[in-house]
C-alpha cells in the first residue's frame, strides 16, 4: 500500500508514482482498497468501490461509487456516485478516475476556505462591553469639556485646565473592570472544566449563556456513529427488538412470552448464525477492555448480535469451515457462503431484500418450513426502512452441494427474516435537546440522511413533529440569504 501523500498516476501511457500535490487537471489517478483520494475525480471505471465520505458529508456508512451518466449540478454530495473526492478513504474495491479538481479548489478546499475567511462572530459580552465603552468615553468628553470650560470661565490658566482635565478623565476610567471580568469568568470556566466542558477563550463563557440556537450534526454526535441492529423481524410477522448500541455486546434480544417462544429461539439462532457465517469482519476485545472492528459496518453489526445471543462468532466459523464464498458487491447487492460443518454443508445468503427474496421459495418458522409470503415480507420491510432503519434480508440454503458453484445455488432458498439496523441516537441526546429546549434554545438537526430518515430521527429526538419542517440541501440554497428563522 502506498503512503497517504502519493499515488499511482498514468501520464503519457506510462504508470508513475507521484506526490499527491503535483497532481494537475486531467491526470488518470488509480485508487484501491485503504488509499485516501489525492484529489477530487471522475471516476471512468470501478470495481466494488466503497467509500467513506463521512469527512465531507458526515455520514459513517462507506458509499457505493459507479458510473453513471453526468449529473445535474445540484445533485447534492452524497449522491454524486461518479465522483469521488479530496481526504475521502477508500474502504473496498479499485478504480480509476480523472483528475476535475486539486488543491483548494476541490470540495473539500472550498470547505476550508470558506471556513478560514469568513467572519468570526463576536461574543454578546464583547459587543456589550464596546457600547459601554464608547457611552463612557463620549460622557467624560462632554464632562471634561464642560469643566475645562467653567474653568476657563473662571479665569485659569491652560496649563491648569489641561492638567485637571486628564486627571478628571484619568479617574473616570473603570480600571477595575476588566480585572473583575476575568475573574468571574475564571470561576465560570473553573465550574464548566467540572462538568466536562473545557473552555479555549474566557469570554466563550458569557457566550454559552446567551446561546439561542443550536445546529448539531448527526452522526457522531447525537448518534454514535456505528451501525447497531435494533430489530429482528422473522418470517411469521414476528419482531424481536434489541438492546445496547455500538460494537459493545452488552444488552439481550428481548423475545415476547408466547407459545412459540422456543421456537423463536430456535429462528432467530438460525438467523444469526448465517449472519456470522456470511461476514469478512473481525470483532475483537482488546487488553483495555474495549471492542474493536475490522470491517465493513453491517458486518460488524451482525458479529454484535451473535454475541448477545451467547454465540461465539469465530468459535462458530472454526466449526463451520469456508469452502467458497461470493463477497458482497454494490453491483449484486447480496452475499453468499457455503461451509462445511461436522455433519452437514450450510449455504448462507444476505443481502438486500429485492435480491434475496425472488431467490426464495420457502420461509422458516417456528412449526417448520412455510410457503413464502412475499408481500407481507416487502411491507414489513418498507415500514422498518420508513422508520430510519437499514434492512437487509437473510436466508440459507436448502440443498447445498459443493460440486456446485455458488451462483448455480441462487435458487430455492429458506427465507430467515429480515434484521433491521441504524446508527442509534447516544443515550444523553434526548435528555440534552430537551434541556436545552426548556431553556429556550432552539435546536436544528444537520445530517445527509435521506429526509424521511432524517425526519424519523428527528421525531424521535422531539425535534419536529412534521415532514414539512425537514429542509433539504436545494430547498436551503433556493432560499433568500435573509429569511426569518420561524418560517422554516
Amino acid at each position: 500500500m502506498m503512503s497517504a501523500s502519493r499515488c499511482m498516476v498514468k501520464r503519457d501511457g506510462r504508470m508513475i508514482e507521484i506526490d499527491a500535490k503535483e497532481l494537475v487537471f486531467g491526470d488518470v489517478v488509480l485508487l484501491e482498497s485503504g488509499q485516501k483520494v489525492p484529489a477530487d475525480l471522475r471516476l471512468f471505471k470501478t470495481n466494488g468501490l466503497e467509500i467513506d465520505e463521512s469527512l465531507l458529508t458526515g455520514e459513517s456508512e462507506a458509499v457505493s461509487k459507479n458510473l453513471v451518466e453526468p449529473l445535474p449540478a445540484e445533485t447534492a454530495l452524497g449522491d454524486r456516485k461518479n465522483m469521488a473526492f479530496t481526504g475521502s478513504l477508500i474502504t473496498k474495491g479499485r478504480a480509476s478516475g480523472l483528475v476535475v479538481a486539486a488543491g483548494s479548489n476541490t470540495i473539500l478546499g472550498s470547505i476550508a476556505s470558506s471556513i478560514s475567511t469568513g467572519e468570526d462572530s463576536r461574543p454578546p459580552l464583547l459587543i456589550r462591553m464596546e457600547r459601554f465603552t464608547k457611552k463612557i468615553a463620549i460622557i467624560l468628553l462632554m464632562v471634561t469639556a464642560l469643566m475645562a470650560l467653567f474653568l476657563f470661565y473662571k479665569g485659569q490658566g491652560g496649563h491648569e485646565v489641561m492638567m485637571f482635565s486628564v486627571a478628571i478623565a484619568v479617574s473616570a476610567i473603570p480600571e477595575g473592570l476588566p480585572v473583575a471580568l476575568t475573574v468571574a469568568l475564571a470561576i465560570a470556566s473553573r465550574r464548566m472544566a467540572k462538568r466536562n466542558v473545557i473552555i479555549r477563550k474566557l469570554p466563550a463563557v458569557e457566550a454559552l449563556g446567551s446561546c439561542s440556537f443550536i445546529a448539531t450534526d448527526k452522526t457522531g454526535t447525537l448518534t454514535v456513529n456505528q451501525l447497531t441492529i435494533k430489530k429482528i423481524a422473522l418470517p411469521d410477522s414476528v419482531e424481536l427488538d434489541v438492546q445496547s448500541s455500538g460494537l459493545s455486546p452488552k444488552g439481550k434480544v428481548l423475545f415476547s412470552n408466547s407459545d412459540e417462544l422456543e421456537g423463536q429461539k430456535i429462528l432467530a439462532q438460525d438467523l444469526v448464525g448465517a449472519g456470522v457465517l456470511c461476514n469478512e469482519s473481525r470483532l475483537v476485545r482488546k487488553d483495555d477492555g474495549e471492542w474493536h472492528g475490522q470491517g465493513d459496518a453491517v458486518d460488524l453489526a451482525l458479529l454484535v448480535l451473535a454475541h448477545k445471543f451467547g454465540l461465539d462468532p469465530e468459535q462458530h466459523r472454526m466449526e463451520n469451515r469456508l469452502l467458497s464464498q461470493i463477497p458482497y458487491e454494490p453491483e449484486l447487492q447480496y452475499a453468499a457462503s457455503l461451509h462445511m460443518g461436522t455433519d452437514k454443508l450450510t449455504l448462507s445468503f444476505k443481502g438486500s431484500v429485492e435480491k434475496i427474496l425472488p431467490m426464495c421459495k420457502q420461509a422458516a418458522s417456528a412449526k417448520g418450513t412455510v410457503p413464502l409470503f412475499d408481500e407481507a415480507i416487502v411491507e414489513q420491510a418498507d415500514q422498518l426502512a420508513e422508520s430510519g432503519y437499514r434492512v437487509i434480508a437473510i436466508a440459507t440454503g436448502q440443498n447445498a452441494n459443493e460440486h456446485q458453484s455458488l451462483n448455480e445455488q441462487l435458487h430455492g432458498l429458506c427465507f430467515l427474516g429480515l434484521v433491521a439496523m441504524i446508527d442509534p441516537l447516544r443515550e444523553e441526546a434526548t435528555g440534552a435537546i430537551e434541556s436545552c429546549q426548556q431553556a429556550g434554545i432552539d435546536v436544528a438537526m444537520i445530517t445527509g440522511d435521506h429526509p424521511k430518515t432524517a425526519y424519523a430521527i428527528a421525531k424521535e429526538l422531539k425535534l419536529t413533529d412534521s415532514l414539512d419542517r425537514v429542509v433539504t440541501g436545494p430547498m436551503l440554497k433556493a432560499m433568500p440569504p435573509s429569511i426569518d428563522k420561524e418560517q422554516l
